[in-house]
Order: structure tokens, then sequence, then C-alpha cells
């Protein structure tokens, strides 16, 4: 079992990984993964080490964390993974978040032909937009 656990205080997000898929930044139309200093074992796995990540994060920008279902999404045709960073920057790109996740999951359904063999779940989050955080309401 994986887990990846955040804090969000303001803009700063805090994040601990313990064995699963790097979170990715979706900022300005470009992901990256948020990887981690130190690769920790999955849960219950002891380790001593400190593996948290620090972001500041700005007006916009959006935050995805999915599970391995989504990373090892394979062509049963040629047996390739899906490409995450192509299809979650080709989702994102001018949808709303609820779009923008509807999209990627087209994406993995197109690309694995519906034919996807493991579970996958999303999740993802938007920092309000610049006005709205400095007003301090909730985003739409």
């Amino acid at each position: 079992m994986t887990a990846v656990v955040g804090q969000l205080q303001g803009r700063c997000l805090r994040l601990v990984n313990a064995g699963h898929p790097d979170p990715l930044l979706v900022r300005g139309g470009r992901a990256r993964p948020l990887e981690m200093a130190l690769r920790l074992p999955p849960l219950g796995l002891l380790s001593a080490e400190d593996n948290t990540t620090e972001v500041t994060l700005r007006a916009a920008d959006r935050l995805l964390l999915y599970t391995d279902g989504i990373t090892e999404a394979r062509d049963p045709a040629t047996g390739q993974f899906l490409p995450l960073v192509p299809a979650v920057e080709a989702a994102f790109a001018g949808a709303d978040l609820d779009e923008a996740v509807d999209g990627l999951v087209e994406r993995v359904r197109a690309w694995t032909h519906a034919a996807q063999r493991d579970d996958a779940a999303l999740l993802a989050m938007e920092l309000p937009a610049a006005e709205c955080f400095a007003a301090g309401r909730p985003a739409e």
C-alpha cells in the first residue's frame, strides 16, 4: 500500500510520499512531476528517512495525484505505457478542472482500447485564481 500525504498552508504545499507515483504539478499548461529527493518504500516497510518535499504554489496551479493504474496503462497492441505528462498536458489545456480529469480518463481509455486491467484513481486540485486567493474567498 502506498500513499502521498500533503499539507497546504497558504501557498506552501508540503508532501510526503511513501512509494506512490510522484504527483504532477500543472503550471502554465506544462506538467512536471514533484519528485521526492528520497524514495521511501510503501507503507508498513519501516524507514527513518524524511522525504518531505515543499513547493510554493502560484494562482491557478493544479496538482494531480493518481494511482499506478494510470502510469501502468498499456496499449494492448504495442505494450507501451501511457505517456503520462503529454496526456495530462493535452487533457488540461484550456479545460476547467472537471473537464481536465474527464479528458485524462478518456485518453487512458483510448490508449488502453478500454482494456485497462488495473484499478485507477485520480485526484486533482487547483489553487484559486489570484483575486479569489487574495480576498480569502474559496474558488468556485
